[in-house]
C-alpha cells in the first residue's frame, strides 16, 4: 500500500519532460493541475511584457486534461540571446512558480520565480521569407552535409545584382540568415549566392525562369 501511495505521488513528475522543452522552433511549456482553470505565464524574455495562455488540451486515450503553451519562435518577440530567463505561473490568478522545472530564485522585489538557460541564441525559421517588421524580411540559406561554405551573400533586383554587398549571418552550424528592409514595396527577384555559385532560394516556392533557363525565387514586398 505504501509503495503505491509513493508511487501516486511520484507519476505526476514523469509526466512530462523538465519545463522549458526547448526545440528548433518552440519553447515548450506543460503543467498538469486537476483544481486548475486558468493557467498563465509571465517572463523576462519578452520583459514581462506579455501575459501568455496556457491552453487546455488531453492526449488520446487519456483521462485527464493538461495544459500546454508553447512560444513560436518564428515570431520576432522570441529571437533570445543565450542567457538565463525568469518567469512565473499564474495559475487561477495566484503567482507561482513551475512545478515541472526545479529550477527557481528568490528575487526581494519579486519573490520566487522559475528559471531556464538558453546556452546560444535562439532563431527559428519559417519555411519561407518571414516578415519581421516594416519592408523587413528574414531570409535564410541552409547548408547540406556535403557543402564547404565559406560565405553566403544575398543579391538581386533591389541592388542591381550587387554580388557582396550583404552577406548573410551564421545562426548555427548549417543555417545562414539575413534580416533585409526593402526600400520601397514591389515584386523583387532575388538569388543567393554560395561561395562563387548563385543558387534560388529552396525555402520559398515562388520562382520565375528566364528564357535562357535561369531561376530566380521571388518576393511581393508589402
Amino acid at each position: 500500500m505504501k509503495k503505491l501511495i509513493l508511487l501516486l505521488i511520484l507519476l505526476p513528475v514523469f509526466l512530462f519532460p523538465a519545463n522549458p522543452k526547448i526545440t528548433s522552433k518552440e519553447i515548450i511549456f506543460y503543467y498538469k493541475n486537476s483544481s486548475a482553470h486558468d493557467v498563465k505565464l509571465i517572463g523576462s524574455f519578452d520583459n514581462y511584457k506579455t501575459t501568455f495562455q496556457f491552453m487546455k488540451t488531453r492526449d488520446e486515450g487519456e483521462r485527464e486534461d493538461y495544459w500546454i503553451l508553447k512560444l513560436d519562435l518564428t515570431f520576432l518577440d522570441f529571437q533570445v540571446p543565450a542567457g538565463r530567463y525568469y518567469y512565473k505561473l499564474i495559475v487561477n490568478n495566484i503567482h507561482t512558480i513551475d512545478p515541472e522545472n526545479e529550477n527557481y530564485t528568490t528575487d526581494p522585489y519579486t519573490g520566487e520565480l522559475s528559471y531556464f538557460d538558453v546556452g546560444q541564441k535562439l532563431i527559428a525559421f519559417s519555411d519561407k521569407p518571414q516578415k519581421i517588421g516594416h519592408l523587413t524580411y528574414r531570409f535564410y540559406y541552409k547548408k547540406n552535409s556535403s557543402e564547404k561554405i565559406e560565405q553566403v551573400s544575398f543579391l538581386g533586383s533591389f541592388n542591381k545584382w550587387q554580388p557582396y554587398q550583404y552577406l548573410l549571418k551564421q545562426a548555427d552550424a548549417s543555417t545562414y540568415y539575413i534580416d533585409f528592409q526593402f526600400e520601397k514595396p514591389g515584386t523583387y527577384h532575388y538569388q543567393f549566392k554560395v561561395n562563387s555559385e548563385r543558387k534560388t532560394d529552396i525555402s520559398n516556392t515562388k520562382m520565375v525562369t528566364t528564357k535562357l533557363k535561369e531561376e530566380f525565387s521571388v518576393i511581393e514586398v508589402e
